[in-house]
Parts: C-alpha cells; structure tokens; sequence
C-alpha cells in the first residue's frame, strides 16, 4: 500500500502554496487570448501540491472505478506538469476534461476535511479544471 502523507507534511504543503490572482481574471484573458494554456497548467502545477494528497487519501473509501479515474487524474496532471510537447499536451488535456466531471465533485467534498487555506487552493484548483476542462 502507498505511504500516505502525515496531517503534519499536508499543512506544511499547504502553508508553502501561494495564491496567485483568482482564476477569473485568467479566464477572461484566456477568452481574449492574453493568456496561454500553458500560463494556467503552471499555475495547476503549483496548487497541484495539495490536490494530490488530497485525492490518494480519498482513494482509501472509494469504489475501484473511482480509484480508477484518480489514479488517471493524477497520472494526467503529473505529465501535464512535467513540460509536454504541444501535441502530449493537447492529448493529455482531452484526457483531463473527460476525467474532471469524476474529481471535481470528489474535490468539492474534500473541502468538508480541509483548513480554510487549503480550501481556497481546492478552490481554485476547481476553477482551473473547470477552465481547461473546457479548453
């Protein structure tokens, strides 16, 4: 079984996460093209931290067909976050917008166990994948 992160270590990473300007104002410059796809995935990576732990520890009660789509959702970001060619990049973006209608609500749900920081971070997380989930 996969060693899981101690309540010590999450807040630690909690705590290191810097909020940036709310995503909003991302997707407006996105919609006009000031923004790049790529500007938002870096900004995903950083608040990714958090995210991930969040998601293995989920996987402890949920169905094998959840486990599923986290295991993918995390395999996804990972690659997204570790410089794609613009074509993996392309692919792995489909991959995530069929897979984000299964996490996002099981991020949504997170937030019931979580600080009132890390929320804000799951929070934007949501916006993010909302943003290029439909990207």
């Amino acid at each position: 079984m996969e060693e899981l992160m101690t309540n010590a270590e999450f807040n630690a990473i909690v705590k290191s996460v810097k909020l940036q300007p709310s995503t909003e104002h991302h997707e407006m410059m996105m919609t006009t093209g000031e923004l790049k796809t790529t500007d938002v995935l870096g900004q995903l990576c950083v608040y990714w931290k958090v995210a991930k732990p969040i998601l293995k520890l989920i996987k402890i009660v949920t169905p094998p067909k959840i486990d599923k789509a986290i295991d993918e959702m995390l395999a996804i970001v990972d690659k997204l976050c570790s410089n794609p060619s613009e074509d993996e990049q392309s692919d792995l973006l489909e991959k995530f917008a069929m897979i984000w209608g299964t996490v996002k609500p099981i991020l949504e749900t997170a937030k019931a166990f979580t600080g009132a920081k890390a929320d804000k971070v799951i929070d934007e997380i949501i916006k993010i994948g909302d943003l290029l989930s439909k990207s």
